[in-house]
Formats: structure tokens, sequence, C-alpha cells
């Protein structure tokens, strides 16, 4: 079980994390929608066991998940 220091840095790296993914997919997917990524991600992740590394698991979850909504013909 994480204790509460752990607790406070996995959220601020997880808020930075999501910040990073919305600076990255800005213009091409609302900042709305990265946000439900990420959630969606991480839930999925918390539900099957994942907590040592769990940001950059999610941050690699939600790079799937927002690769398959970008438009084929989106430039990066």
């Amino acid at each position: 079980m994480l204790d509460s220091f752990d607790r406070q840095a996995t959220h601020a790296d997880m808020l930075a994390m999501t910040e990073k993914l919305i600076a990255e997919y800005a213009g091409r997917i609302p900042a709305g929608t990265v946000i439900a990524c990420v959630a969606r991600s991480r839930e999925h992740l918390l539900r099957t066991g994942v907590r040592h590394g769990l940001v950059p698991a999610t941050e690699a979850s939600t790079h799937l998940r927002l690769a398959a909504r970008v438009p084929s013909h989106a430039v990066a």
C-alpha cells in the first residue's frame, strides 16, 4: 500500500504527465478527451493491480489510446 508521501508524489507526477500530454496533443485532440483517456488508462491499470510505475504505465497506455484518436492526416 502506498503511504501518504507516495500518494502525493504520484498525484503530482500524474498531474504533470497529464499536462504534458495535453500540450503534446494540443490542436489535435481536445484537452477533455486527453484527461478522460488518462483517467481510463489509470483506472484500468489500478484494477489490474499496477501500483509501482503507475505514472509511466499510464502515460504509455494513454499514448496508445490517443494515437487511435488522432486523425491520420494530422501533423505530429
